[in-house]
């Protein structure tokens, strides 16, 4: 039944992209840019989603702009540092749930000194475009800090670690890392960035931190699906390696109140150096958050897509779904009350 649901389910764009707008807030993402994921997604071999392998991805079985694409990704292998991200989250509130998603590939691009909204940088993950983030130039980074912390620093490179959009169609980075250097030639980062954005690629809120040593804490300042809010606040920061060269982990707890009273979710996402293999789908990644979505909603009693007996009737499919096809360290349970945990108090 469940893979009868999901073929189902992405025969139908329209619903898809409802159930998306719904399950990952984003309102800058329409039908038509669905429809164009859904044109690649029978290309992706994903047994966990039950989709047939139609097809790899070859210069014949994609359009001539897509061609085009896939050779300027193919022509950057190996010139750009490659990671592969492991995500554990552990809700704590209201019920136990715990689960990695491990499906998250970035790739290290090194920004220009200033900015052009047009500006693009191709790497065998897919093209990395200034329209995706908030910063991305050196001026940017340098004029940001000052206006968090009072003093201008002296920036001389900035490097961005982040999801690349596939195909220049689809990406998937929850989180990027904007990583400043005192001198170009340095090793070690002298501060950095932490730029979140929502699981339908576009970014979405820029955390500063002073310096190397120090942590973030913050409003989340977007909401990254209908159980958050834009008043929690984010306590967290960046791990790096016993050389200060390469992230390790980005952590973050997640809390209603400032204090960190009715924290609620614990994020950690590891980074691994990898050697350059298999472009990972970001679509895949979108419908396993999708999915996940409505199993937590579930076990709040919380109403992602609505009221009526049809729209239950998807939700509690899809929550079902999600525990038979994903893996789970702890299952959330299939039902329970939100506890002022769903969305944002009050709503």
């Amino acid at each position: 039944m469940s893979t009868k649901t999901i073929q189902e389910l992405l025969a139908d764009s329209s619903l898809l992209h409802e159930l998306l707008r719904k399950a990952l807030p984003d309102d800058t993402i329409d039908r038509a840019d669905v429809e164009r994921r859904l044109g690649l997604l029978w290309k992706l071999d994903d047994r966990r989603l039950g989709l047939e392998r139609l097809g790899k991805q070859v210069h014949g079985e994609l359009s001539a702009q897509q061609q085009e694409a896939l050779a300027k990704q193919q022509s950057q292998v190996g010139k750009h540092t490659i990671y592969s991200i492991v995500a554990r989250h552990h809700r704590v509130e209201p019920y136990e749930a715990d689960w990695k998603g491990k499906d998250c590939q970035s790739v290290r691009v090194t920004l220009p000194q200033s900015k052009d909204p047009t500006d693009k940088i191709w790497t065998h993950l897919g093209v990395v475009k200034a329209s995706d983030h908030l910063l991305f130039s050196i001026d940017e980074a340098v004029e940001r800090h000052q206006s968090a912390f009072g003093s201008t620093p002296t920036v001389g490179r900035v490097d961005l670690i982040t999801g690349a959009r596939h195909l220049d169609i689809d990406r998937f980075s929850p989180i990027s890392i904007l990583l400043a250097y005192t001198k170009a030639e340095d090793a070690s980062p002298a501060f950095y960035f932490l730029e979140s954005g929502s699981a339908q690629g576009n970014p979405a809120a820029l955390y500063c931190a002073r310096d190397m040593d120090s942590d973030i804490h913050t409003p989340a300042d977007f909401k990254f699906s209908p159980m958050a809010c834009k008043t929690n606040w984010y306590t967290g920061g960046l791990s790096m390696d016993a050389q200060g060269a390469e992230p390790t982990q980005v952590y973050n707890t997640v809390a209603q109140d400032k204090d960190g009273s009715r924290t609620y979710l614990h994020l950690a996402a590891d980074y691994t150096v990898v050697q350059p293999d298999a472009v990972t789908w970001p679509i895949s990644a979108q419908i396993e958050a999708t999915l996940r979505v409505f199993a937590l909603a579930e076990g709040m009693g919380g109403d992602v897509i609505g009221d009526g007996a049809i729209a239950h009737e998807v939700q509690e499919v899809l929550a079902r779904c999600a525990r038979e096809i994903l893996d789970w360290d702890v299952e959330p349970p299939t039902s329970g009350t939100a506890e002022g945990y769903f969305g944002c108090p009050g709503e």
